[in-house]
């Protein structure tokens, strides 16, 4: 009775061994697979590598959403008074954005009372302010009939950049609404590939999730040793 009494803690404790030795493996290996990658880090260019920024805004929490205009599938927004297109950095434009437009030649954007011409490609065509003959205290950018038409708080004119004229118009005015920039385009280029993989090979990516993970393999690791001690003493018994 003693001996089989015995022989099931001695099968109990084999059995422990080898399940938080698979589980203590895995976690190895993870650990060892994202230190070589950082001890070539230099290799791999991480350092000057982002990671998209459907990852990169886990690590910010934001209080405050950033709102801008949608023409074409593409997104228009101020960050700092700079103008963005998804991700891309256009030109300064100011404290506030009037709205964007789409023409036959490009894209029209009200910033701060100036008009920027951008072509398809985004390129910059011209500039025009109220020294070209923009109407002055401009609020906004809509359509009226198709045609791009931009407006104060009492008038409507025509935007005919190709000419350079701004004639008054009447008719009903369609104006863009604003929407807001997805986090992934505002997170674009802010966390490196190296700081990543040494988030993850630190646990500091996972927050508090990776500090009980880092306790649950230290335990694990405690039961493995605790128990190969227990299968080492049995194994160095005399048998009778």
């Amino acid at each position: 009775m003693k001996r089989s009494s015995k022989s099931q803690r001695s099968r109990l404790a084999r059995r422990l061994h080898r399940i938080t030795g698979a589980l203590v493996a895995v976690f190895l290996l993870f650990v060892s697979a994202t230190g070589i990658v950082l001890n070539h880090a230099e290799q791999f260019d991480l350092d000057s590598a982002y990671i998209p920024g459907i990852f990169a805004k886990s690590y910010f929490s934001r209080s405050v959403s950033i709102t801008g205009y949608l023409q074409q599938d593409k997104h228009f927004y101020l960050l700092a008074e700079d103008l963005y297109v998804d991700t891309g950095y256009v030109r300064h434009c100011g404290r506030t954005l009037g709205g964007v437009e789409t023409f036959a030649d490009g894209y029209l954007v009200l910033c701060d009372g100036a008009l920027l011409w951008l072509d398809h490609d985004l390129n910059i065509v011209d500039w025009l302010t109220p020294g070209a003959g923009v109407p002055e205290g401009l609020l906004g950018i809509g359509k009226v009939n198709d045609h791009i038409v931009v407006f104060d708080d009492r008038s409507r004119f025509l935007a005919d950049v190709n000419q350079l004229i701004f004639p008054a118009v009447e008719g009903e005015l369609q104006i863009g609404e604003s929407t807001r920039v997805p986090e992934e385009l505002l997170m674009y280029e802010s966390i490196s590939w190296q700081q990543f993989v040494l988030d993850l090979h630190s646990g500091h990516f996972f927050g508090g999730l990776g500090k009980l993970l880092s306790d649950v393999v230290a335990v694990l690791l405690i039961l493995m040793a605790v128990t190969g001690l227990m299968l080492w003493s049995r194994d160095r018994k005399p048998r009778p």
